[in-house]
């Protein structure tokens, strides 16, 4: 089973495909460091406006684990700045759900341990 699933890239054409391909590697990594068991990210794209000059694209996105599903959503006429938008939206939902930006001190936390130990 692939880390990365897509659904709904078959509409695009190959440039695009490449594009969000190679995004969502280089996310994947990212969220791979802060979250070290990650079971798989599906990306679920959605076009709108196809009779138009231009294509609105919604992009989904699901990171799931052991931990809590971490979803996020963003909606452009720019595939790229979709793409960027909902994976930096998933880095601060990471980052507020499971507090990886701050640094566990484990002398602090064996005195709070022992303060409500002696109570």
């Amino acid at each position: 089973m692939d880390p990365i699933q897509f659904i709904g890239t078959k509409k695009l054409d190959e440039f695009e495909k490449e594009l969000v391909n190679k995004l969502a590697n280089e996310y994947y990594q990212k969220i791979a460091r802060s979250i070290k068991n990650v079971t798989s990210v599906i990306l679920d794209l959605k076009l709108y406006d196809k009779a138009g000059r231009r294509q609105k694209y919604s992009l989904h996105v699901r990171v799931e684990g052991p931990f809590k599903t971490i979803e996020a959503s963003a909606v452009d006429w720019d595939l790229a700045r979709v793409v960027h938008e909902a994976f930096n939206a998933v880095e601060n939902e990471i980052k507020h759900k499971l507090h990886t930006d701050t640094p566990v001190d484990r002398k602090e936390i064996l005195k709070k341990e022992k303060k409500r130990g002696e109570k």
